[in-house]
């Protein structure tokens, strides 16, 4: 179906949103598996693969890692629905690790 705008140009519509499904890279993978088994984010890599395969990328540098996390679990744009219980308690785990290596950073 074409639409005309106000121009009496024809127009498509928009296409319609769709999900993308996102697997865990192999550098998410790699990464999951050298962290400590109880800051293992499983189930953050099972729902939210994209989200901890940015992750994984930030994690050499504590400070960006950090905040990344921080963004995920504030609310800042408003209308987040935010994450399950387990996801949250995974990612405030592994706030509290980074925050841990910064604080133990000699200076």
């Amino acid at each position: 179906m074409l639409l005309h705008d106000s121009g009496m140009h024809k127009v498509e519509p928009p296409a319609p949103a769709r999900k993308v499904e996102c697997r865990p890279g192999r550098a998410a993978m790699v990464w999951l598996r050298g962290l400590p088994e109880d800051l293992q984010p499983v189930q953050l890599m099972r729902g939210y693969a994209r989200i901890a395969n940015l992750l994984c990328h930030r994690w050499d540098d504590p400070e960006l890692a950090l905040r990344y996390v921080r963004e995920l679990l504030v609310d800042v744009r408003g209308g987040r629905h935010g994450f399950p219980v387990a996801v949250a308690s995974e990612l405030h785990a592994l706030a509290e690790h980074l925050t841990w290596q910064l604080r133990s950073r000699p200076h």
